[in-house]
């Protein structure tokens, strides 16, 4: 760079400018807290749209661990997985998210079914 000054004086420079390719941060899957759901209720809808990108998510699968008991999983490619018939025992669900880098990341959820609390009637 040259600078001239109203007297004509001038002065130079050389700067240097280094161009640095954006750093892309693989995505953060939170898959929520764990549930404690009380027999007769068996439904239970689960929230992963804490999950987080620094240029944005593009795609969710929510998976149930292999073994586990049979349950009814609707929007399994949603940040919000709708489960039903869900029976006595520990679920375990895994959430794992994309970003538009295809960068992934899993977090897992426990889902406990309870078998009913005895309360007293109320009368």
């Amino acid at each position: 760079m040259t600078v001239v000054d109203s007297d004509g004086a001038e002065s130079s420079a050389v700067g240097k400018v280094k161009v640095v390719k954006e750093r892309d941060y693989p995505p953060e899957a939170n898959a929520g807290q764990d549930v404690i759901v009380y027999l007769p209720h068996n439904a239970v809808i689960l929230q992963g749209n804490r999950s987080t990108d620094d240029r944005g998510i593009v795609s969710w699968e929510w998976t149930k661990r292999p073994g586990d008991k049979a349950v009814d999983m609707q929007n399994t490619r949603t940040p919000f997985l709708q489960l039903s018939n869900l029976e006595e025992g520990m679920y375990t669900f895994v959430l794992r998210v994309w970003d538009n880098s295809g960068q992934n990341s899993s977090a897992e959820v426990h889902v406990f079914v309870k078998p009913p609390t005895n309360e007293p009637p109320i009368g």
